[in-house]
C-alpha cells in the first residue's frame, strides 16, 4: 500500500501517526473512525463462525488488523528474512498469502480455555 501511490503513502503515514499519538487522542480517533465497522465485522464473524467464542473472534480479528498494519507499512523486513525471495510491495504475491493465512486462522479449531 505504501508503495502504490501518494494516497497509499499518505494513508500509511496517517496510520503510523495514529499509533504514536497520546492514548486519549488515539482512543478517541479510533472510536470515531473504526468502532462501528469493527463491531459489524465481529457480529458477522459470530454468525459465520458459531463454533468460535466472541473472545476468540475478537483476538483473531485483532491479529488480522496487526498483520494489515505491518504489511501496509512495508518495513523491508520481508525482504531481509526471505533473503529477497519475497517483496513487501508485491501485492500479487502478498494477497494470496494474506488471504490464506487469515482464512486458516479463522477456520482453525476453537481455542480451549
Amino acid at each position: 500500500m505504501a508503495s502504490e501511490d501518494k494516497g497509499g503513502q499518505s494513508f500509511v503515514k496517517l496510520q503510523a501517526r495514529l499509533h504514536n499519538e497520546p492514548k486519549e487522542i488515539e482512543s478517541a480517533l479510533r472510536a470515531k473512525l473504526y468502532d462501528k465497522v469493527s463491531l459489524l465485522f465481529v457480529d458477522e464473524l459470530k454468525r459465520t463462525l458459531p463454533k468460535l467464542s466472541e473472545s476468540s473472534i475478537c483476538w483473531r480479528l485483532i491479529f488480522i488488523m496487526g498483520l494489515y498494519l505491518y504489511v501496509a507499512s512495508n518495513t523491508g523486513r520481508l525482504e531481509v528474512i526471505s533473503k529477497g525471495k519475497a517483496k513487501g510491495g508485491n501485492l500479487k504475491q502478498a494477497l494470496p498469502e494474506i488471504l490464506n493465512f487469515c482464512e486458516q486462522g479463522f477456520l482453525s479449531a476453537p481455542t480451549q480455555p
